[in-house]
């Protein structure tokens, strides 16, 4: 006689307060569920983090990998660590790095302060930017390894050298530059190249070219919304100008999430006073997360300027576009199934919003030889996301020998128990 079983479906959310700070992805997935524990960004991955935390083991950045943060961390027990194409962006303090800043073909921006012990090491095809920021090196060199090394410096900020025993490397003769608005590098011995900052008593200013472009950022940073939210901020020459005409002009990095207008301002004699550009969002359709993005800004002249301004080093502007559409997630099609020994049912799974990149979704049974699904995973794309795919329940054994489940789990979210047999 065969035998009926009633399959309940449903979806089991994991919630809870847990002491892990998770970082997500710009997608919307995520990116690290443990930041305390060592922070790290996979290859390719982009990533936000918000939040303040007191310790972290260490930061580490795969290839291609970016990680804006926001937050302030208290004490990084390890090190920085930054590879080929990855990038670091710190908005946030940092008060102590335990073992150093190692950039090995990526980039690391500082906005913020911050402070390392065991120096930091910029190799080759590496940049550090410091930018508005602070740098203080309690102990260990400041190296440019290689001639591709870079270190750039904006808006008055400064990298102080505080152990004597320490210095400045720049025997390779990497590149050094600066936007002559009173950056300093404070350090007793500097070897090799100075680039654009000569030194006195332990204290190297930047040129005393008057020529430098000011950019401020509305709030200390450029935040926009899909929502409609803008931002905006100013542009000045700030070393005043006798002759000529000085353009600085402005690209947007991914004009799919924001443009920037008036793509250039310009600035001449009775034409002096701060210009106002505006960073407005573009809304698609994607649950992709905040997108981090830059403003690139050059500046240049046509013919003769007093002072010179054509190529004076200009600051870019992150902007930050945070996103409205659907919290990534599925539906399924039907709440209870019923099914007799021996048979099947079917029910569909769809996404509830359009994803940046492909979503696998596996499923799985505990007990593959009593109660089996097929397929075993689905995968939804940018183009198929809203068609519903379907999934096969087949009950083999008997119905009262059962206690069987299937189970749902997508990388980056919490996995989810969808249909219970017993």
């Amino acid at each position: 006689m065969l035998k009926s079983t009633a399959i309940s479906v449903f979806l089991l959310l994991l919630v809870g307060q847990s002491l892990a700070t998770e970082i997500p992805t710009c997608g919307g997935g995520t990116a690290d569920a443990n930041a305390e524990d060592g922070i790290e960004i996979a290859d390719g991955v982009c990533a936000v983090l918000y939040e303040d935390i007191a310790t972290v083991d260490g930061i580490l950045i795969q290839p291609g990998a970016t990680l804006t943060i926001y937050g302030d961390i208290t004490s990084l027990t390890d090190k920085i660590d930054i590879n080929t194409g990855g990038t670091l962006i710190l908005y946030g303090n940092i008060d102590g790095i335990t073992n150093g800043i190692k950039i090995d073909g990526g980039v690391l921006e500082i906005y913020s302060n911050v402070i390392v012990s065991d120096g930091f090491d910029i190799k080759a095809s590496s940049k550090l930017v410091v930018n508005g920021g602070n740098l203080t090196v309690v102990n260990g060199d400041g190296k440019l390894s290689e001639p591709s090394s870079e270190l750039e410096m904006f808006n008055a900020s400064t990298i102080e050298i505080v152990d004597g025993a320490s210095k400045i490397d720049n025997s390779s003769n990497g590149t050094i530059t600066s936007d002559n608005t009173g950056n300093t590098i404070e350090t007793d011995t500097w070897d090799g190249g100075q680039g654009d900052f000569t030194c006195s008593s332990g204290t190297c200013s930047d040129f005393a070219s008057s020529a430098h472009v000011t950019i401020t950022e509305s709030g200390g940073r450029t935040l926009t919304s899909e929502s409609g939210a803008n931002d905006s901020f100013t542009v000045e020459l700030s070393g005043g100008l006798t002759l000529g005409t000085v353009t600085v002009s402005f690209v947007s990095s991914d004009p799919g999430e924001g443009t920037v207008s008036p793509s250039s301002v310009s600035f001449s004699l009775g034409n002096m006073g701060a210009k106002t550009v505006t960073v407005t969002p573009v809304d698609d359709a994607l649950d992709d997360g905040p997108q981090f993005y830059f403003i690139t800004a050059t500046t240049s002249t046509s013919g003769l300027s007093i002072p010179d301004y054509d190529g004076v080093p200009t600051p870019n502007i992150g902007v930050l576009n945070l996103d409205d559409d659907i919290t990534a997630g599925y539906t399924l099609s039907k709440s209870t199934s019923t099914i007799t020994e021996g048979g099947n049912d079917t029910f569909t799974i769809v996404l509830d919003a359009q994803p940046a990149t492909d979503v696998v979704i596996d499923l799985s049974s505990d007990d593959a030889g009593a109660a089996s699904v097929s397929p075993t995973s689905l995968t939804f794309t940018n183009a198929n996301w809203s068609d519903a795919q379907t999934v096969t329940l087949t009950l083999a054994a008997p119905a009262s020998s059962l206690l069987k489940s299937i189970t749902t789990s997508v990388a980056g979210w919490a996995s989810s128990t969808i249909v219970n047999v017993s």
